[in-house]
């Protein structure tokens, strides 16, 4: 999908690698490392952040997105409703 530009950019977490010698990656950790992109993209460009998956998972993901956008930014973009979970206990 990338080759055919519907994604620009793409970032695997995996929290429990299978292969040996693997380090885990946690999704928060992979964000981070984004945080200009992800400042842009939702404060300056209106974008939509979704995150699925364990309850822990998200909430360490709302709390860096809470970081990077800033407390009041976050509230309008939750007020627009462009922050979406849908997050379940593991």
């Amino acid at each position: 999908m990338k080759d055919l530009g519907i994604i620009s950019d793409l970032n695997l977490a995996f929290s429990r690698p299978v292969e040996a010698g693997s380090s885990k990656t946690y999704v928060q950790d992979l964000l981070a490392k984004q945080r200009d992109v992800i400042r842009q993209v939702m404060v300056e460009q209106n974008g939509q952040f979704f995150v699925c998956g364990a309850t822990s998972m998200g909430k360490a993901v709302e709390a860096l997105v809470k970081e990077v956008c800033g407390e009041e930014a976050y509230k309008v973009i939750q007020k627009e409703k462009r922050y979406k979970v849908e997050l379940w206990s593991a």
